[in-house]
Order: structure tokens, then sequence, then C-alpha cells
């Protein structure tokens, strides 16, 4: 062993038993380097999923159609249609529904149709009509199930405190666009007894997390006089909640085309005065919440611009912040826990197609032709249903279908998922290097030791680096003769040693970093680094340095 990687293993050890502020004679503190977290260039990972037409699923069916989404436990929850009309659900490729069970609430059964998936970090709810035959046709009873149990269907008697005696459900809506764990908002159809019609309501369902409904709520209803708006309801147009219950919805009225209504308040409504003189809201088009409190929307501004309100505040606006380019539709639109807008913008250069863009507040994420994957150039996004958010709540994945062909077309698109960074650089770079490393964690913001990832870039090719982690900073610089500032404090676990990619890559599980009995736990903050070889200046004898630490605060 040479005499540094002796110091190396010497360095570590002590590192592992708590020795290194004594050893080294330095005080436990924090560095004015390392500050809180601060926000950081977007960044994406490696596509967590790949759907094509025609893969087969865990069944041994042929795929012929493929929408993938990952949650905040580091899931991916997709939907497949083997046969024409029916579909299955998956969760991390094990099948939950759909390959050849039977509901006990549809006995006579011969598929599901029309399946929606939506957002959770538990068992996934789904929103789907049973095939049940009826004589010579089909009749298609709509449902929504929490993982393989439907928790509530057609026709069944309305159970919240106070319903009306003999009213029940005529249907549900894919305008249901979020859940939580144990929870879901759903926008139903019911009839009340003595109405010769039926109206729209928002209910919130509590399960146990399995399926099992707890209670019913009721939010809101058409027949209900909310206030701030004169004119009565004709629709909710838009709804979303929060895992602590917020709920908002934009709502069409026969007065005026509508208005944002958030727990009880209209907070937005049409007509109201722009941001720049002279112009107006003219409609509302989509509404999201957070469980910071934080409301959004996308609206249209005197008719014919569109604009992203924050918390009343702009964060886009479609005729400035894309030039040449205008945006001329935003979909998919949803508002995550750190306050941030995502969407899919369609960007209209002047003499040119309209091309869809994965958006954040007022930059493109993911561009037309700017993603590849096994080689393959994709383009897009394309167009998906305008209800279905393309990222979580917690902002963990980007979910969107993509096109293999610069014009799309028929089994050409493919179901991606990209998880985002979860990190923020709490100590910067200070080892010297030409061309420091980035680092990143990717995956489950739950802690898990196999789906929450660090992930480096940058590093050079070929090249031993150790992950390093920890729940407590330090300001340690020069540890160990490394180049840098070590950040983190005793006591440090650390990966094995791994070798980088040919293209400077590498990603670890934190399941990896020993000893395995301290991981991280459900509210922790930790704080991740590397320790790398890498060529001294000017080409002299190797050397090692320390990266930047990135800090996660786990759900």
């Amino acid at each position: 062993m040479s005499p540094s990687s002796a110091l190396g293993a010497w360095f570590f050890r002590a590192l592992l038993h708590g020795a290194v502020i004594g050893l080294f004679g330095l005080s436990a503190k924090h560095s004015d380097a390392c500050v809180a977290p601060q926000g950081r260039d977007f960044q994406v990972g490696p596509a967590a999923f790949y759907g094509r037409p025609g893969d087969l699923t865990p069944s041994g069916t042929t795929v012929h159609l493929h929408r993938a989404r990952g949650n905040a436990r580091g899931q991916i929850i997709h939907l497949a249609t083997p046969f024409i009309g029916e579909r299955e659900l998956y969760v991390d490729q094990r099948c939950v529904w759909g390959c050849g069970q039977s509901l006990a609430e549809y006995p006579t059964a011969v598929g599901i149709t029309t399946a929606h998936a939506m957002h959770s970090d538990g068992a996934p709810w789904v929103l789907a009509a049973a095939v049940v035959p009826a004589g010579l046709w089909f009749r298609y009873p709509w449902f929504i199930a929490q993982g393989n149990r439907v928790v509530i269907r057609l026709g069944q008697s309305l159970a919240w405190p106070n319903a009306p005696q003999g009213g029940y459900y005529r249907g549900y809506s894919v305008k249901t666009t979020t859940a939580d764990p144990r929870s879901i908002l759903v926008l139903a159809t019911v009839q009340y007894p003595g109405m010769s019609t039926t109206t729209e309501a928002l209910v919130r369902l509590h399960t146990d997390g399995h399926g099992n409904l707890l209670r019913e709520e009721l939010i809101a209803d058409l027949t209900t006089i909310l206030p701030g708006l004169t004119s009565p309801i004709c629709t909710f147009w838009w709804i979303d909640s929060s895992s602590d219950g917020r709920t908002a919805a934009v709502l069409c009225t026969t007065g005026g085309p509508s208005g944002l209504w958030v727990d009880g308040q209209v907070v937005l409504s049409h007509a109201d005065p722009g941001p720049d003189p002279g112009t107006h809201i003219s409609d509302i088009w989509a509404c999201s919440v957070n469980d910071r409190g934080q409301w959004a929307a996308h609206v249209d501004l005197n008719n014919n611009e569109h604009c992203i309100y924050v918390d009343g505040q702009v964060v886009m606006r479609g005729d400035r912040d894309f030039l040449p380019a205008r945006v001329t539709q935003v979909t998919n639109f949803k508002l995550t826990n750190d306050g941030r807008a995502y969407y899919i913008a369609w960007l209209t250069a002047p003499g040119s197609q309209a091309t869809l863009a994965v958006c954040v507040d007022n930059q493109v994420v993911v561009g037309h032709g700017e993603l590849q994957i096994e080689g393959e150039t994709l383009y897009g996004p394309t167009l998906s249903h305008p209800a279905d958010p393309v990222v979580d709540a917690h902002g963990t994945h980007l979910h969107f279908q993509i096109s293999v062909s610069e014009v799309g077309g028929s089994g050409t698109w493919r179901g991606v998922v990209l998880p985002l960074d979860l990190s923020a650089t709490t100590c910067p770079d200070s080892a010297g290097g030409a061309t420091p490393p980035r680092l990143a964690v990717f995956g489950a913001l739950y802690p898990d030791a196999e789906r929450t990832r660090v992930y480096a870039e940058g590093l050079p090719p070929a090249t031993t680096a150790v992950v390093l982690g920890s729940g407590n900073r330090a300001s340690l610089p020069g540890a160990g003769g490394a180049l840098g500032e070590l950040c983190l404090g005793a006591p440090v676990r650390r990966s094995r040693p791994h070798s980088t990619l040919p293209d400077g890559t590498l990603t670890v599980p934190i399941g990896q970093l020993t000893p395995t009995a301290l991981l991280p736990a459900s509210g922790d903050t930790w704080h991740y680094q590397l320790w790398y070889r890498d060529t001294g200046p000017g080409g002299t004898a190797p050397v090692t340095r320390f990266s930047e630490a990135v800090s996660v605060t786990f759900l």
C-alpha cells in the first residue's frame, strides 16, 4: 500500500469512529463557506423509465400504451394496454391490477378501460371504468381504486356528514389530478333526491392507505353559494389539492368565464387587472396548490397572452420569456412544494410550427430534440392528457410522453420519467480542480437504501471516488491531506471505493454507505460529498480532492 493510500485508509477509519476533529486539532464549527441551502441550477438525472410500444409487460402481454410517472418514494408507476380497450397498472414493473385479476365489486367484468393513474406516494390511485357485459352490449361503470381495492363506485350512496338521504354517485371526472397516500380529492357527479338533473361535487375520500374507505368529506358543490361569486356556478373547470388538505378549483360561471377558488375564497377572477397597465385577466385555465400554503394559476391576459401566477406574483409571461418564440398554450400544470410552477408549453416562433417543451417557472427544462436516451434523440414532449401533471407534488420526477421522430406519429412515442435533483448546495467546491464535479441526489425523497441515489458528473473518467454522508456539518480544510474542504461532521459514513464511468459519472445508492445502521430517518437533513483521485496541478502527481457538498431534507 502506498503512503498516500495508507493515509487515506487511516483518515476514513478515524472519520468512521468520530475522532477526526480531535486528531486534526480542529473545532467543530460551521464553515462560513458552508451556508444554508441555496438555489441551484435546474438539473435532471438519468432517465428512470423508458417505455416502448411493443415491449412485453411482466405478465407477458404486449404494450400498446405506456404512460409512466415517478413519486417521492422513488417508485415508477405506469399504465399499459395489453389488449385494445383494456388497462393494466404497474408499480416498479409489478402488476397491481388488471393482469387477469377480477374485481369483487364487478364479478362479471371482462376488463378495465379508460384508466387514469394519479399521483401518490403510497398505494397508487386509479380512476377507471369496468367493462361489464349487458346483453348484446357493454356498460362501463366508473370506479376509483387505491392499489387493487375499489374505494368508491358508480351508484354508491353518498355518505358524507349530513348528505341528502337517497343521494348517490353518478360518475367521476378525470379532472381529478392529485392524491395523497391516505386521501384523494374527487370531482364527482352526484344525484340529489328531488333534483331532475345531476350536479358536480368536490369530495375528499379518506382511506387507511390501502384502499379501505374510512370517511367521505364534502368540500363544495355547484348548489353552494361561494363567497365572491355573484353568478351561479356551471362547472368546476379544474381542481387540485395538497397533501395537507388544501383545495383549489377553477370555477366556470354563467356570468363570466372563470374564477379561482382556494379554500372557500375567490383569490383571482375574470376581468381582474393584469400585472401591467392596460392588461386584464381574460380567463383562468388551471390552478394548483402546495403544502406551503401557496396557490398558482395559469391565466390568459387580454385574450392572447399566457401568464402564470404564484401567490399573485407573475413568474412567467408568454410574450416575453421565451423570445423569439411566444407561448401559445400551457398544459400539464403543477405547483410543487418548493414553490416552482411546472408545465408543458407550446412555443411558437415566427414562421415556425409550435414545438413543446417541459418548463419550470420561466425556463425550458427539456426542449425539442434536447433529450437522448440509449443513443436515440427524442423530440417533444408530445401532447398527453392536459390534466395529467408533468411533475409530482414534491418535485422528485418529471414524467411525460415524447416522440422518436421530428413530427411524431402513431406508435413513435415513449413514456419517460426523469428524476429531479432533490438537493441544495451547502458547501461550494474549493479543491481547485479544472472542472469541479457536480453532485445531486435523485430518486426517493423518503429515505430508501436503494431508491435514494447520490449522483456525480464531471469527474475524471475511470478514477476512484468515495461517497461520504453525514447528518452533521463541519469545516475541515485539507482533511486527510486532500485538496479542498471536508464539509461533513463526525460521524461520517462512506461507500466503498468506486471507479467512475468513462463519461465521468458515478451513481451510488445511500444504502452502500457504511455502517448502514445509521442511515437517514424521516425528517432528517443529510449532507453528501465526494472524495476522489485526480491529477495534480499541471499534470503532476496524483492528488485527492473533496467535491462540493449537497444537502437533502427527507420526508
